[in-house]
């Protein structure tokens, strides 16, 4: 079943059918699709390279520890600490690479997605309960 836009514009299946019948045509016509078909290709540059330092390095542009820096890219703290590690051979995936490279072109931005809570900065318990007054 096809429904139809009501704006008088045609659905993605009206369009896909549309597009199939071009094909058919063509085919039917034995013409070669290059001479009468566009497409675009394009490039993706791939996303720097981190070792270890480099890593560190972004992280402390931000002025962040391991867990916050792991929680503003969304991995865990184990994740970040694998990378920092001189010894470890575990590099950042490229979709990570992608997020290092924006940090160290938007610092500003991804500084200002780190903020303390709302009231103002955490007050540290203290580790006696006996000497809290209240």
């Amino acid at each position: 079943m096809t429904r139809t836009n009501t704006k008088n514009h045609p659905t993605v299946a009206q369009r896909i059918a549309r597009g199939m019948s071009e094909i058919e045509a063509i085919m039917a016509a034995d013409i070669d699709p290059r001479r009468v078909l566009t497409w675009n290709a394009v490039e993706i540059q791939e996303p720097t390279t981190y070792r270890p330092a480099k890593v560190r390095t972004v992280r402390d542009s931000l002025g962040l520890s391991q867990p916050l820096f792991a929680k503003l890219i969304g991995v865990s703290p184990a994740l970040v600490k694998l990378w920092e590690q001189q010894r470890q051979k575990r590099e950042p995936a490229p979709w990570a690479r992608r997020i290092l490279d924006s940090i160290q072109t938007q610092p500003d931005y991804w500084r200002s997605l780190v903020r303390l809570p709302k009231g103002g900065p955490v007050e540290k318990m203290e580790a006696d309960p006996s000497s809290r007054t209240g």
